[in-house]
């Protein structure tokens, strides 16, 4: 926009892939680390609204990038990333579905799509309307 200082190329774009069973995955690209040609970049924004609080604004902005540069920090300092260790003990997130039904509202929200798949690979059976 013309408030921005940069285009925004990357970020904010879908990014995915078809299958060859002809299903689809997408996502976008909010809090990623693009790197290209050695150099590394991250970018955050937020959803300005005519009632909007600047500074709010700005401090969402810098949570929203602290971890995407907290692992480039330390990444260039040489340390390991921290094993990732389960919420709950035995949970199996590919499992989590089974035996459950969610209905979806779609309410012409593409979002709403993505979060049907990601519902259905824990093994649920989801439901989208309109």
């Amino acid at each position: 926009g013309s408030h921005e200082r940069s285009a925004r190329a990357w970020y904010g774009g879908a990014v995915g892939h078809v299958a060859f069973d002809g299903s689809l995955n997408t996502g976008l690209t909010l809090r990623t680390i693009h790197y290209a040609d050695g150099v590394a970049s991250v970018r955050a924004g937020a959803t300005l609204l005519y009632d909007s609080d600047p500074v709010a604004e700005e401090a969402e902005t810098e949570l929203k990038a602290s971890a995407m540069l907290g692992a480039l920090r330390s990444t260039a300092a040489g340390e390991s990333p921290a094993p990732v260790e389960p919420v709950v003990e035995g949970f199996d997130p590919e499992e989590a579905g089974i035996g459950k039904r969610v209905l979806l509202v779609d309410h012409e929200d593409s979002f709403v799509h993505t979060l049907a798949n990601y519902l259905r690979q824990t093994g649920a059976d989801v439901e989208v309307s309109r």
